[in-house]
């Protein structure tokens, strides 16, 4: 424990006070670099599907593994002049998810689904 330690190594209050000080600075350091180190995926169970081609007036299969049937989605990457995407006419499951493309042109999406 951090207080056997000032014990043993710091008989003047202000020592003490120095060491938490120091202590408790480089703890709080290394805990905002390993939250900075964090990946968006590190923090939500959740799915990418990424480059996924979806043709015009098409829907598509996605297959997860989640375990669940997905609450959300973000599309974080689009290129293509179709679209809009939207959910798929077919239920979503909890090992599959469906999205049509509505537009006129095919569409290339990344996609992160959530539990």
């Amino acid at each position: 424990m951090i207080f056997n330690k000032i014990r043993k190594f710091f008989i003047r209050e202000e020592s003490a006070e120095n060491y938490l000080d120091m202590y408790f600075n480089k703890t709080i350091d290394n805990l905002n670099a390993g939250l900075n180190a964090l990946k968006f995926s590190d923090n939500f169970n959740s799915h990418v599907e990424a480059d996924l081609v979806i043709a015009a007036g098409a829907e598509a299969e996605i297959v997860h593994k989640l375990g669940a049937i997905p609450t959300h989605r973000i599309i974080t990457r689009f290129s293509g002049t179709g679209g809009p995407v939207s959910d798929g006419s077919t239920a979503w499951t909890n090992t599959k998810v469906y999205l049509k493309n509505e537009g006129g042109a095919s569409v290339t999406i990344t996609v992160i689904f959530f539990k």
